[in-house]
């Protein structure tokens, strides 16, 4: 009777550890997804201030372009202007 009743506590506490163990795990898990979740919606932010700066960027290339491709143009048409005029 002894051994049964000393076998008995060893049961009880390997299973109130594991439920420990296992209620950690789970605790463990959900703190990590929640953190990936914050994670990911911080680079979801990220990615949309990226894609309007880009935006804004891309503008003012075309319109440096522009410029560029005026002021070539421009140029182009001096030389046969002042030729003319000589």
């Amino acid at each position: 009777m002894v051994f049964y009743w000393g076998m008995k506590h060893k049961i009880t506490f390997a299973l109130c550890l594991s439920v420990i163990v296992l209620t950690s795990a789970v605790v463990a898990s959900v703190a990590l997804m929640l953190f990936e979740r914050q994670d990911s919606a911080a680079l979801q932010q990220r990615i949309s201030q990226l894609k309007a700066k880009n935006a804004v960027l891309e503008a003012q290339l075309r319109n440096t372009q522009q410029l560029t491709s005026a002021d070539s143009q421009e140029l182009a048409a001096r030389p046969a202007a002042a030729s003319r005029v000589e």
